[in-house]
């Protein structure tokens, strides 16, 4: 491979393929290099949002109730909402979206099976070396996940380990954002358990951690909450797994020419690690702006006494991990339906942050903002 093209989008998963199937038609070249294959439903995409957005037809799955259970006594705190349902956009739907978007534009080539190895600034743009040779880009979008501009460690990951399984005679009434909320010397774990039908059940076995934790300890966390459950012998359909940062610097400064989007470019909320609608608007604000004047954006700045706030949560989060149960629930109990979706999205009101502040442990919280 040897090309010279107008823009080029380093990797073709979540957030170049948002990018991609909103691109204008028109006469620029665009080059999307991404190193899988083929494309499988390898993940599930989970989020509060209005009933009716852009994305509405791709959801296979509303809840207008979630729970979340914490301590030893599973505490149980029920939350509904019809004006923010919680929904799901499975990873086949998604992919099989975006890739006939894209196939129908004429401006766009799919490389499959390519991996990026380098980006080097040249006179002219950029040169692009990849496994099958070097490409010249006016401008690049770069989205591949493993790697920060600044090389900078988050504060915490957040790690999960899951499997769509078949059950029968679950409810499908309400999902299970946070279940067995608890800690250990590794920090907060929970299940995350999604009714998708009345015989299909997908459980994650998830942790706040530090960064680097073994996946294994994943599959043992998931192993037991299946047992727990009395699943451990049910048919398993599929399986996916995710490693996301929680709570990088809000440096994510970009080169003329050359942005990040996606997980390592802002794409991820802090505390949350909820992305997906975030990255969606990343990249219909992206290619309008290409559309205009033929120059590509990275994320909007997080605003920065959110980011503020995030890092001090998460902050709280790692200093005290046994509190992190307890301070989860907290913040379940301190808000309705409606308040927990906007607080874990990116829509908080100042009574939201105001409740949320007032029910966390304020010298904990006030340790976390001084380190």
């Amino acid at each position: 491979m040897s090309e010279r093209v107008d823009l080029a989008i380093l990797g073709a998963g979540c957030a170049g393929l948002a990018l991609g199937a909103r691109l204008p038609h028109d006469k620029t070249r665009v080059l999307m290099l991404e190193p899988r294959v083929s494309y499988s439903h390898d993940r599930t995409w989970c989020f509060w949002a209005r009933p009716i957005h852009e994305l509405s037809d791709l959801v296979s799955c509303r809840w207008n109730r979630w729970h979340i259970g914490s301590g030893d006594a599973q505490t149980r705190y029920q939350h509904a909402s019809e004006a923010l349902p919680y929904q799901c956009i499975p990873a086949d739907r998604y992919y099989n979206w975006a890739l006939a978007r894209c196939a129908a534009n004429p401006a766009i080539k799919l490389a499959t099976g390519i991996s990026v190895q380098a980006v080097h600034r040249e006179a002219d743009g950029f040169r692009v070396d990849t496994s099958a040779g070097p490409v010249l880009a006016r401008q690049v979008v770069d989205t591949r996940p493993s790697r920060n501009a600044h090389g900078d460690e988050p504060l915490l990951e957040q790690v999960f380990a899951g499997c769509e399984i078949q059950v029968q005679g679950y409810p499908t009434d309400s999902a299970g954002v946070m279940e067995q909320l608890r800690a250990d010397a590794q920090g907060l774990l929970f299940d995350y358990v999604l009714p998708l039908a009345e015989d299909r059940v997908l459980v994650e076995a998830t942790r706040f951690a530090a960064p680097g934790l073994a996946l294994d300890v994943l599959q043992r966390d998931l192993e037991a909450a299946l047992a727990q459950r009395g699943w451990s012998g049910a048919t398993v359909l599929r399986r996916e797994t995710g490693r996301l940062p929680m709570g990088l610097p809000a440096r994510h400064k970009q080169t003329s020419g050359w942005v990040q989007a996606g997980i390592s470019g802002g794409g991820l909320r802090a505390s949350s690690g909820y992305g997906f609608l975030r990255i969606q608007s990343w990249a219909r604000q992206c290619s309008e702006q290409y559309a205009r004047s033929g120059q590509v954006m990275g994320h909007p700045d997080e605003p920065r006494w959110r980011h503020w706030m995030d890092l001090t949560f998460l902050r709280a989060l790692k200093a005290r991990p046994e509190q992190a149960p307890q301070m989860f629930a907290k913040i379940a109990g301190a808000l309705n339906g409606d308040g927990f979706a906007r607080f874990m999205s990116d829509g908080a009101r100042p009574q939201d942050w105001l409740r949320v502040v007032a029910a966390l442990p304020p010298a904990l919280l006030i340790r976390a903002a001084l380190t």
